[in-house]
């Protein structure tokens, strides 16, 4: 029975022997992946381990005794079998026949991995339950071998191993022994981003010195998005990295400090992320599912030295983004122009009907998204203003209304006119003329209400404050009540048309038309269209009494969110001038939902007229939205000019608009500036950092703790949020009970980003000061569309 095999004799389909990392290191040697040399012991050699020293009943016996929901058990056994495993002396064949490997290699420093055969297949990845020993040398690899052995026993592994009802079955532990990489760079790579799941572009994550700084958490790394057809980088979050984990002299790692010049600059450049790319996607291609990547740099090579598949991607996400007229969620990616002007002509908007000024100074990219500095003390006068002329002025309210329902029926005049045109068949004069029709009617539809929602919905909650957080709902229980969300809508009508006796297909038809701006909404065209109505009204009449039940449950909730929102009212006390901004904001919130309507229409013709233009300019979509109207309009002169502005402003971190709509890149001095604006308002208590995973809401609120070390998991409760500088897989059992995670280091690949993606709980990493600003007990808004976290007074 073989004990050990070199890394090309093993196949991905040999995860029974050795493990999953180990078949799928052999698995891309044979596919020619740039794979370090090494080779595995396999899960037989821990077996005959077992056996022979008598440790395989001892052990079953201690594992007998766990109840995983009391963490003192776990922690006892743990402490049991590691002992057995540590004092047992290894078999001399097996040691010899390690050392043997170990000598071919002819490598003084050599890797050491767990790989648990039961490990990292599509439905669960360990994420770092076992042990790994970096920068082993020939003194202590039986050492490292068998705690290897042991950490399949460690009380995170044997959490993980109850909590996803693996116990029951056979689990064995198989050990890489691979050449180790003194990289000078390294990092993690998932060929989907696992955050916006768009499966056309892949994400790379680097850090300067080992991976393991970056898997841990302990560092935030550089990351780079690159879109896949075309083959482009389209976002690069450069991070300034003051520590790294390197080899020691006499073996293991060590931190080092990494000066302030090397540690703030790129640290893969363009070229290396392009090269890294190709070598992604060849994993990708080789594999067919969407791979979780370690990579490593020395001497100027690219090598792997792990693939697992991606665990934690919803079924139903979106395939690609590679249709040009889509448009993805608006947030994260209509950062141009259009909504920079919009922006504009809301502080236009404000001066000249407010008389008061409200200085727009900076937009600029920020963990994915618009920001738009305002100095509070402007912003505070303007809402005052504007509040006082809310509540006193009816007149002014009914004309805000009035400039929005003139605007709408323009807006939807003009699309039931593009409807009908061939935009392929349209001078570029006339497709540019389109797009500066749209452009002009979305500012004027949109600025004005905009603001009254705003400062409303600002008003009422410093008025009813803390008090709303019993009902969990925020402002949208007062908000809602005169009408239902069009989502909410559109389910009632499916069912209701369920219950008419009229044809199907007349019935999937007439809702698709409704609700026309459903193919282009946040989740990409997932087949809202006629047939997929259809579809849901056939399976609705299958069982008529079901569907009026969930009507009835519908119709229900919704005079329960009125009640509700009555009993708010009541309970905080809200005076005369307050009811006055309950019924602007619910009619403001009415408009809101129409505007998603009219907007999403709105972006997928202009996008339309922007992929038509593309297409006879050789430019993407993306690229043609970080243009403004009046320079589509000089296209035809100099296309190439315009690209390259393009992509100058894709891929620079700070711009600026100023309030005469000029618009540049933030460099030196400018540039600076607007980085101490956002460390001000960390200063102030501003908490924000990047969304690793969204979970199932947009908001969340509850108390936070502060964990210093995962020795006081204890403290964290059933629903709070657990805060941390990073996680690691010790604070596992915390993170279970926890509703949501907070970190101040760690990418979209770090322990914490990767175990709230398999809980589906909300992540917000790399926040730099969370465990400083926040203390136990804060209640807190985690805002996981924009990565912000607020106080609660």
């Amino acid at each position: 029975m073989a004990l050990i095999k070199k890394f090309k004799e093993i196949t991905r389909l040999d995860t029974a022997i050795a493990g999953g990392k180990g078949a799928s290191l052999g698995e891309m040697t044979r596919a020619k992946i740039p794979v370090p040399h090494g080779f595995v012991i396999l899960s037989s050699a821990f077996e005959k381990f077992l056996e022979e020293t008598d440790l395989n009943v001892k052990i079953e016996a201690v594992l007998d005794s766990v109840n995983h929901k009391k963490i003192h058990t776990i922690e006892n056994a743990s402490e049991k079998i590691d002992a057995l495993i540590l004092q047992a002396e290894m078999p001399q064949d097996i040691a010899t026949e390690i050392q043997k490997f170990f000598k071919n290699l002819n490598s003084k420093y050599v890797a050491v991995r767990s790989s648990a055969t039961a490990e990292d297949s599509a439905s669960a990845a360990w994420a770092g339950q076992l042990e790994s020993y970096l920068n082993t040398t020939k003194e202590n690899l039986l050492e490292n071998v068998k705690k290897c052995w042991a950490s399949l026993f460690t009380p995170r592994a044997i959490f993980y191993r109850f909590e996803k009802d693996l116990h029951k079955q056979k689990i064995s532990v198989a050990v890489v022994v691979q050449k180790m990489v003194e990289s000078k760079k390294s990092g993690i790579a998932f060929s989907v981003h696992p955050v916006t799941q768009d499966r056309n572009q892949l994400i790379i994550e680097a850090g300067f010195g080992l991976g393991e700084a970056i898997v841990s958490g302990q560092i935030t790394p550089d990351s780079y998005v690159v879109e896949k057809r075309p083959r482009r980088i389209i976002d690069k979050n450069v991070q300034i990295q003051a520590k790294g984990l390197y080899r020691a002299e006499n073996g293991g790692n060590e931190w080092r400090d990494i000066f302030k010049k090397q540690g703030g600059k790129q640290v893969l450049s363009d070229g290396e992320i392009l090269e890294l790319s190709e070598i992604i996607l060849k994993i990708e291609n080789h594999y067919n599912f969407p791979c979780d990547i370690e990579w490593a740099f020395e001497n100027g090579k690219f090598y792997i030295v792990q693939s697992r598949p991606i665990t934690t991607l919803r079924n139903n996400a979106s395939q690609s983004s590679t249709e040009e007229f889509i448009v993805p969620r608006m947030r994260e990616s209509m950062l141009t122009p259009v909504y920079w002007n919009a922006v504009l002509q809301t502080s236009q908007v404000v001066k000249k009907n407010y008389g008061k000024t409200l200085n727009v100074e900076y937009n600029f990219f920020f963990g994915g998204h618009m920001n738009t500095v305002i100095p509070k003390q402007e912003w505070d006068e303007v809402g005052e203003y504007i509040a006082e002329r809310l509540v006193k002025d009816k007149g002014y309210f009914e004309n805000i209304e009035e400039k929005t329902d003139s605007a709408k029926q323009e807006i939807e005049f003009f699309l039931k006119s593009i409807k009908e045109k061939d935009l392929s068949k349209l001078s570029f004069q006339n497709l540019v003329g389109l797009a500066e029709e749209i452009y002009s009617l979305f500012m004027k539809y949109d600025s004005a209400s905009v603001f009254a929602w705003f400062v409303a919905g600002d008003i009422l909650k410093e008025k009813i404050g803390v008090r709303l957080d019993i009902y969990g709902d925020d402002l949208d229980i007062i908000a809602l009540p005169n009408e239902q969300t069009s989502a909410s809508r559109m389910e009632r009508d499916v069912l209701e048309v369920s219950l008419k006796e009229d044809p199907i297909e007349k019935m999937g038809k007439f809702l698709s038309e409704k609700y026309y701006w459903i193919p282009f909404g946040y989740d990409g065209p997932n087949a809202w269209d006629s047939k997929h109505f259809a579809q849901r009204i056939e399976e609705y009449r299958k069982n008529t009494d079901k569907t009026k039940r969930k009507l009835k449950e519908m119709i229900k909730r919704e005079k329960d969110l009125k009640q509700k929102a009555k009993r708010v009212l009541a309970d905080n006390k809200i005076d005369r001038d307050g009811h006055r901004l309950v019924h602007i904001l619910q009619s403001t919130a009415v408009w809101t939902d129409e505007r998603k309507m009219l907007e999403f229409q709105i972006f997928f013709w202009y996008s339309n007229i922007l992929a038509e233009l593309g297409r006879r300019y050789d430019l993407s979509v993306v690229q043609l939205k970080y243009l403004f109207t009046n320079e589509l309009k000089r296209l035809e002169k100099d296309a190439l000019k315009f690209k390259k502005i393009a992509e100058q402003r894709i891929s620079k971190e700070f711009m600026t608009i100023s309030n005469d709509g000029d618009i540049r890149i933030a460099e030196g001095a400018e540039k600076q500036k607007i980085k101490k604006i956002i460390e001000r308002q960390s200063q102030k208590g501003d908490i924000r950092g990047n969304v690793a995973c969204r979970g199932t809401e947009t908001k969340y609120i509850a108390s936070v703790k502060i964990l210093r070390s995962s020795k006081e998991c204890a403290k964290v409760q059933q629903g709070e949020i657990l805060v941390a500088t990073m996680t690691t897989p010790d604070y596992v059992p915390a993170m279970d009970r926890a509703l949501g995670f907070i970190t101040d280091e760690g990418g979209v690949t770090c322990h914490a980003a990767i175990v709230a993606r398999e809980m589906n709980k909300p992540c917000i990493i790399g926040t730099k000061n969370a465990t400083q600003i926040l203390k136990d007990g804060n209640r807190v808004e985690m805002d996981v569309t924009t990565g912000a976290v607020k106080i609660l007074k």
